[in-house]
């Protein structure tokens, strides 16, 4: 169901931006506030809990993308236009090319596929704003370092107007109940349900472009720090793990910092203030597990050799408790 009510969407914010013809007097706000009441927002598989939130669009939410690539529509032009093809009563439509903006996606465990260039052309229903066709050509570097055109064509085979719409799209799960806030994923709930048991899989992009997969790092130790460059607590303890890192990461030791919630331009102002030796990726541009979804910083996991979760640490004396979790596994903390 999530992946018909994401692609409902884009279709509608596509009406607003690309045809103004129809749908001219309607904002982009108004569109997604129809639907935020009906927003599921589930941690996890078999989770229990929703919540109603309130979207921001931002520009390229903004934008319609529906088949994944975000394109740059300040550089799109129209091309053409030309009747639909419907049989009865026709409608028109327009032919614009535009740039796909340049993505990096996770592939095999610690390898990544990256878009280098590439153009769109698409085929728009002026009255709908509903895609008809769409022509994807892209250089793409896959995980073997190999460069690839790729040539991909989506093509609505079958169209009808006037039905009406099917409500059950909409349609929470059964089982399901409403809550102010999600139970955050803190030290209590992950002691609780997840240490003891192999961590969940995680593939992280770094800050440079580097691959991290949880499974290429099975055999050494992984330690996990969840941080944000505001957070008092998260400073203080940065020398420590880069002394710690620079004593055991080119052994038996992996410490991958997470920054959460902060975009890339400040982590990187603050990273070259604070010089660090171990790997920083950015939450924002990954795809983070719920498990990995944490909210109070800093925190601390730490993951055996053999991928077990061994034990988690949070808050300003989150890195004292570690330390004595560190000299299980062999290593000292300064």
């Amino acid at each position: 169901m999530k992946g018909m009510w994401c692609m409902f969407l884009s279709v509608v914010a596509s009406a607003a931006i690309i045809t103004p013809w129809a749908f001219a007097e309607t904002s982009n706000e108004a569109l997604w506030s129809k639907f935020q009441a009906l927003r599921q927002d589930s941690r996890k598989p078999g989770g229990t809990e929703f919540t109603r939130i309130t979207v921001t669009v931002s520009k390229d939410w903004a934008l319609p993308a529906p088949y994944e690539d975000i394109l740059d529509w300040r550089r799109a032009k129209q091309l053409q236009s030309l009747p639909c093809g419907f049989s009865g009563k026709d409608h028109t439509c327009v032919i614009v090319e535009a740039p796909i903006k340049p993505w990096i996606r996770p592939d095999t465990p610690g390898n990544v596929v990256r878009m280098l260039d590439g153009t769109a052309r698409v085929m728009v229903d002026t009255e709908t704003g509903i895609w008809l066709r769409c022509e994807i050509a892209a250089t793409v570097d896959t995980s073997q370092h190999r460069t690839n055109q790729w040539e991909v064509t989506y093509t609505v085979k079958q169209m009808s107007y006037g039905g009406a719409a099917d409500m059950a799209l909409f349609k929470l799960p059964d089982g399901l109940h409403e809550v102010g806030w999600l139970t955050p994923w803190a030290e209590e709930r992950i002691r609780k349900e997840l240490v003891g048991k192999p961590a969940p899989d995680l593939q992280l992009i770094d800050i440079k472009g580097t691959p991290i997969s949880l499974a290429n790092l099975k055999g050494k130790t992984v330690l996990l720090d969840f941080w944000a460059t505001w957070c008092p607590p998260c400073q203080a303890d940065a020398s420590s793990l880069e002394k710690l890192n620079q004593k055991y990461g080119n052994g038996n030791l992996a410490v991958i910092g997470i920054s959460v919630g902060e975009e890339r331009a400040i982590v990187e102002k603050y990273l070259k203030k604070h010089q660090h030796s171990y790997s920083v990726a950015l939450s924002i541009e990954n795809q983070m597990p719920s498990a990995y979804q944490i909210g109070l910083f800093p925190t601390y996991l730490i993951i055996s050799p053999d991928g077990t979760l061994m034990t988690v640490r949070e808050g300003d004396q989150g890195f004292a408790k570690l330390r004595k979790d560190l000299a299980k596994a062999g290593m000292t903390a300064e």
